[in-house]
């Protein structure tokens, strides 16, 4: 009976906690769907962790403030003692293991194996908080989010304490100008999501490029907003596989990591025929200018935009770059 009524007042508790969450969570601007233009630095989160939730947030577009909120009532962003949240096979009394306390049956519908090794693990960081991130969109955030922080904790005083802390971490954010260090960071970050984005069909060596932390996180911007629109495949090289110097004698900027070449887009071959590489050639120009890119080679020879450029070497791909 008391469970019963327990249950009872949990959902009678629903609708006061959606007109909150409708007013603040998701009310817009850093607290949007999406965690690329999230703001600054979080003191309360880690920086390995804040990155992960941001980038996470961005490829499943959901408020990285709420998946950062679970975060930290389930671990404490991995720091709680409990040995369920860090030590690999270890469970609670629950069945739930890892930072963002999976139960088994329901990781494997729901993992994400973000870091590419082959292995989908609920006590790793970065795949625990992206299978997450994954749960929260299949249970509907992106239109429920005290329904879905629900889904995630049968609990009234729960969805209510993950509200109240995601308020105060998007206030946070918000508050703090982002740092040179984590301006940089953010570098790693964008290369998880570029990784783990499915609208985003990177070559092999591309990939490890990627992975190796090589690439200018500017450029890994530019994919990752144009992959809101569009599907981008055979994207590479940036540096692997690309010559050091340009036709002109200059080093290349795929040689310093800050240049990449797209073959296809929208399923179609980049060539001057093309409208859907016509299409995203031209959204580069209305990109900010912080992730504008400077170089940007295509097949068509009709538009002259600044930075923009045909020769015979770019008939065949667009290509990005960004003069240091």
């Amino acid at each position: 009976m008391k469970a019963a009524i327990g249950l009872l007042a949990a959902l009678l508790m629903l609708p006061v906690l959606m007109i909150g969450a409708a007013t603040s969570v998701i009310g817009g601007g850093a607290s949007g769907f999406g965690g690329a233009e999230a703001g600054g630095p979080v003191a309360d989160i880690p920086a390995t962790e804040l990155r992960l939730y941001r980038a996470a947030a961005s490829r499943y577009r959901i408020p990285w403030s709420v998946l950062a909120a679970i975060g930290k009532a389930e671990c404490d962003h991995g720091r709680d003692p409990d040995p369920s949240c860090s030590h690999p096979g270890a469970e609670n009394y629950a069945g739930a293991g890892g930072p963002m306390q999976f139960l088994a049956p329901t990781w494997a519908t729901y993992k994400v194996d973000a870091d590419r090794d082959g292995d989908a693990d609920r006590w790793n960081s970065a795949d625990a908080i992206y299978g997450a991130a994954n749960y929260l969109r299949a249970s509907g955030i992106r239109t429920n989010v005290p329904q879905a922080v629900w889904a995630y904790n049968h609990s009234a005083e729960y969805v209510r304490d993950v509200l109240d802390i995601a308020e105060r971490y998007r206030r946070a954010a918000a508050a703090a100008p982002p740092t040179p260090q984590a301006v940089e960071g953010d570098a790693a970050a964008l290369a998880q999501a570029v990784l783990s984005s499915d609208r985003i069909e990177l070559r092999p060596e591309a990939a490890g490029d990627v992975r190796s932390g090589r690439i200018d996180g500017r450029l890994l911007a530019v994919l990752l907003t144009l992959s809101q629109s569009f599907t981008i495949a055979e994207v590479g090289p940036f540096i692997t596989g690309h010559s050091q110097y340009t036709t002109s004698g200059s080093v290349s900027n795929h040689w310093v990591g800050r240049g990449v070449d797209i073959g296809t887009v929208n399923g179609q071959l980049v060539r001057d025929s093309s409208p859907a590489a016509r299409a995203m050639a031209l959204a580069t120009a209305r990109l900010p200018a912080r992730i504008r890119p400077t170089e940007v080679g295509t097949p068509f020879s009709d538009i002259s935009l600044p930075g923009f450029f045909n020769d015979a070497a770019h008939e065949d791909h667009l290509h990005f770059g960004f003069d240091g």
